[in-house]
């Protein structure tokens, strides 16, 4: 999900329950004010706001070419993982899309297995396309979200 302000990388408003109508609702802290100047800030080669939107960006366009990502595909949490790793199984008629997410500031092992199991025969990596796998494992970098499809 991605709120106003997000978009851009701005932080949340520490000031959020100071406004009338919002001191019960702790949603407002994700709900920035953005001014037209935070928003310019997203062309401003280099700055948080321009990587920040260039991400989201990325994410989109490769998202948009997902099928297996489409709200009614089957969605099935992986066991038998790194304590340090999060799998999500994706299944559309179109192919089998495995989500791996290390939640930890090391480098986790996900046994290619994993992916066999799951449909995966040739692992591809498509969010960054920096994934890396040898003979019988791929390992993910600290906080790394990857999409690994078949091929």
């Amino acid at each position: 999900m991605v709120w106003s302000g997000d978009e851009i990388g701005s932080p949340g408003d520490p000031d959020w329950a100071a406004e009338p109508g919002h001191e019960d609702d702790n949603r407002w802290v994700h709900r920035p004010r953005v001014t037209d100047a935070d928003r310019a800030r997203r062309h401003e080669q280099g700055s948080d706001a321009q990587r920040v939107f260039d991400g989201i960006a990325h994410i989109a366009r490769v998202r948009s070419d997902l099928p297996m990502l489409h709200a009614e595909a089957p969605v099935d949490v992986l066991g038998d993982l790194d304590d340090g790793v999060l799998g999500v199984r994706r299944r559309h008629p179109s192919g089998t899309l495995v989500a791996l997410f290390n939640v930890s500031d090391t480098h986790r092992p996900v046994a290619v297995s994993v992916l066999g199991r799951s449909g995966i025969v040739a692992p591809r990596e498509v969010l960054t396309g920096v994934g890396s796998v040898d003979d019988d494992t791929v390992w993910l970098p600290p906080y790394a979200a990857w999409w690994v499809v078949d091929g």
